[in-house]
């Protein structure tokens, strides 16, 4: 079932991290974890695609402190960081109105 409005969803972060402006609402947030397939057994280790997926967010201008923090959650966490450390990191670069 997709997100209700106003609700989170980690893989919305791949969507707005491949974007050329990136604002967020002061209000705002971003989830994040590990990858985790529907199926399988939750997991505390990175997996090939979080290596993937570090590569792509270095790719988009993240920083590696970032990366880090995002990928250590496991798949059934989120960790919600705030919107100047977005801005600070390189996953944002504004603040809408």
């Amino acid at each position: 079932m997709p997100p209700r409005l106003g609700e989170r969803a980690s893989a919305c972060t791949l969507v707005f991290v491949a974007g050329e402006q990136r604002c967020v609402a002061q209000e705002g947030e971003v989830g994040l974890h590990q990858s985790h397939l529907p199926g399988t057994a939750f997991s505390l280790n990175s997996t090939e695609t979080d290596h993937r997926l570090g590569r792509w967010y270095t790719e988009q201008g993240v920083s590696k402190r970032f990366i880090d923090c995002a990928l250590d959650p496991p798949a059934d966490a989120m960790w919600c960081p705030k919107v100047d450390f977005l801005i600070a990191e390189g996953v944002a670069n504004d603040v809408w109105p």
